[in-house]
């Protein structure tokens, strides 16, 4: 699913919350030690925003890291913009986010996900390591030549999962059908209460097209839809939900010359001439 694992740190980052565990309001220096003077002001909600100042990637998604190196090569950046003061969409904040949920749960990213998650949803197939997920079932991605670039999971990895350039915000692996069963969740509030979903919607920061970044959702036309998308120039994955409707879209493939956010694009724009008609 590419970077749509984003939605789903933040959403583990909030059920902590409703767990009373953590804030989004707590500056990143009450999880980490040695923070420079120019980033101890980030917050949770900075990570989760892409306001943080933090740059893109620090690494190749199958660079191989500890997680002291990892930070230690954070901690060394510079900052793109003043904290709070602009966007980028930043991996490594999402990162640092999968490490807190680690810290303040005493478990690793994936198994927290897994019993929180992806279990109350109903999604047996989805995660970095789960019965769904045994590498013989794992697609294999095709580049534009047609030749075959091999499956995520025999790329390098950190035994179970992949290290943190790609771990927490990008990855993980699932199913058409366990989105399915994702969206019926959120549309259902089977995970977040009501008022804790509607946080995570809400678009907090401009991405200067139209659109607004809220907590690992993007926010669509003034609210009429949400979703994410991912992808690493091979494999591809589009989801959005339509709250009023009770409705969503997941488009994926697994080819690199597949015309993927097209295809999204046309679909979606089907469904919201459908829905304006009907209003």
């Amino acid at each position: 699913m590419g970077s749509i694992t984003k939605t789903f740190t933040a959403t583990a980052i909030l059920k902590l919350e409703e767990m009373g565990k953590l804030s989004t309001d707590d500056l990143i220096t009450k999880y980490f030690k040695d923070v420079p003077k120019d980033m101890q002001t980030i917050t949770l909600h900075h990570l989760l925003t892409h306001s943080s100042g933090l740059p893109g990637a620090i690494g190749d998604d199958y660079d191989s890291s500890t997680t002291e190196d990892f930070l230690e090569k954070t901690w060394k950046t510079k900052l793109v913009f003043p904290v709070g003061e602009g966007y980028e969409y930043s991996n490594v904040g999402f990162s640092l986010l999968g490490m807190i949920i680690e810290k303040v749960s005493g478990e690793d990213y994936d198994a927290f996900l897994q019993k929180n998650i992806f279990q109350p949803a109903g999604m047996e197939n989805t995660g970095y390591t789960t019965k769904g997920t045994e590498m013989q079932k794992v697609a294999h991605g095709i580049n534009q030549a047609g030749e075959d670039w091999g499956s995520p999971k025999e790329k390098n990895w950190n035994g179970k999962s992949p290290f943190w350039h790609l771990k927490a915000n990008g990855g993980l692996l699932t199913t058409a059908h366990d989105m399915g069963k994702w969206c019926e969740a959120v549309l259902e509030n089977k995970i977040l209460q009501p008022e804790t979903w509607q946080k995570q919607l809400n678009g907090y920061v401009d991405e200067g097209q139209g659109t607004f970044y809220g907590y690992g959702v993007v926010e669509f036309e003034k609210g009429k839809h949400y979703g994410h998308n991912g992808g690493n120039r091979i494999f591809r994955a589009d989801w959005h939900i339509f709250p009023e409707e009770k409705s969503a879209a997941f488009v994926v493939s697994n080819a690199a010359n597949v015309p993927l956010f097209q295809v999204s694009d046309d679909l979606l724009n089907i469904m919201t001439v459908s829905y304006t008609h009907l209003r």
